[in-house]
């Protein structure tokens, strides 16, 4: 029998890329100054960021705190319109806007003729609107002494 000659081993060998050197380079004439400058970069950055996030957390405190006002008056709103108005004896006036807009009717075509040609009319007599305002203010009045001394 012959021996089979042992097939020679090859191993893998790896090439190590050697380390290029830059094809350029720059030389920086002052570098301590240059990384100063840098540093200071920096450091007005970060005191920029810093008073970012104090106005970001001012904003947040501001929309909690008005979330919270807002939350508030809706309660007192509930509170007047529940329990208040119950409390309170109803009242017969008309609002003062409602009145305004009723004693100034638009006349039309009247309004815009000149004052020797247009019709005389009457004034408005409007002291009695006060006085019968004042009147009513104190049949209200009574109304309600009435309703406490029943109470």
């Amino acid at each position: 029998m012959k021996h089979a000659k042992a097939k020679p081993v090859l191993k893998a060998t790896r090439t190590v890329p050697m380390a290029r050197e830059p094809e350029f380079t720059i030389q920086i004439g002052d570098p301590q100054a240059l990384r100063k400058d840098l540093l200071e970069s920096v450091r007005e950055l970060i005191l920029f960021m810093q008073g970012f996030d104090r106005f970001k957390k001012l904003q947040q405190e501001k929309l909690a705190e008005f979330s919270r006002l807002k939350a508030d008056a809706r309660a007192l709103t509930l509170l007047v319109d529940a329990k208040m108005r119950r409390c309170l004896p109803k009242g017969t006036l008309k609002s003062k806007a409602v009145k305004e807009e009723k004693a100034k009717p638009v006349k039309g075509p009247v309004a815009s003729l000149p004052e020797s040609v247009a019709p005389s009319l009457p004034p408005e007599p409007a002291p009695k609107s006060e006085h019968s305002e004042l009147e009513e203010l104190e049949a209200q009045l009574q109304e309600i002494e009435a309703q406490l001394k029943k109470v």
